[in-house]
């Protein structure tokens, strides 16, 4: 289980579900992930407030969670492997580190979400 917490709420990952509550009104809604398959390794939120879950279950997928409105976003990365590890820079870049993929490499997902770039790094 891990929290992360923004200025306005809490939110958990258990399993298959993200749970969201509001400490003011002690109130809490959760959020399945619509995915059959997954293995959750990190959770972190974003400078725009989304949670950014990262996946081994598809082979490596990177997760968008909107908790405005409450949509999954899903974005398979590069390299086919787990993403144990991922990092968000203050201006939203979301780096990630495939370890079991082929040839090792770290790859990023920009802010404005329309290109990916892999770096391989070769020995």
């Amino acid at each position: 289980m891990r929290k992360i917490r923004d200025a306005s709420s809490i939110h958990r990952l258990i399993a298959r579900i993200i749970g969201k509550l509001d400490p003011a009104t002690g109130k809490m809604v959760e959020y399945k992930v619509p995915m059959a398959v997954w293995e959750p390794y990190d959770v972190w939120p974003d400078p725009a407030g989304n949670i950014w879950i990262s996946d081994g279950g598809m082979g490596g997928t990177l997760i968008r969670f909107d908790p405005k409105t409450e949509t999954f976003a899903f974005y398979p990365t590069v390299q086919r492997g787990d993403l144990p590890k991922i990092e968000i820079t203050r201006e939203g870049a979301v780096w990630y580190n495939p370890r079991l993929a082929p040839k090792g490499a770290v790859g990023v997902l920009y802010p404005d979400m329309t290109k990916m770039t892999t770096f391989e790094a070769k020995y």
